[in-house]
């Protein structure tokens, strides 16, 4: 019964690192684009400035700016005026 405890245990806190290796909310957000196989095209919020986002060329990662007056907004994944972006959580 103990060995079960410390199994469950030990893979609930497995599972919690690796939820937090996910997301790391004080990280820019940068994808690893070579790690990311269908990721040519995708956008990637740049978590410290909303006027940044990144995006994949192959293995590289692009840093792109919005237009004047724009923010991008992960929901959409675009970028979007000031009037209408809202902040939204990074994890």
């Amino acid at each position: 019964m103990k060995a079960a405890i410390i199994l469950i245990s030990l893979a609930m806190l497995i599972a919690a690192v690796y939820v937090t290796a996910e997301c790391d909310p004080d990280a820019e957000g940068i994808p690893d684009c070579a790690e990311l196989s269908d990721a040519a095209g995708t956008t990637y919020r740049n978590n410290w400035d909303p006027t940044h986002y990144f995006e994949c060329d192959g293995s590289t990662v692009v840093r792109e700016a919005c237009g004047l007056g724009t923010g991008y907004i992960e929901s959409s994944k675009t970028c979007v005026n000031w009037t209408v972006w809202e902040w939204e959580p990074v994890c």
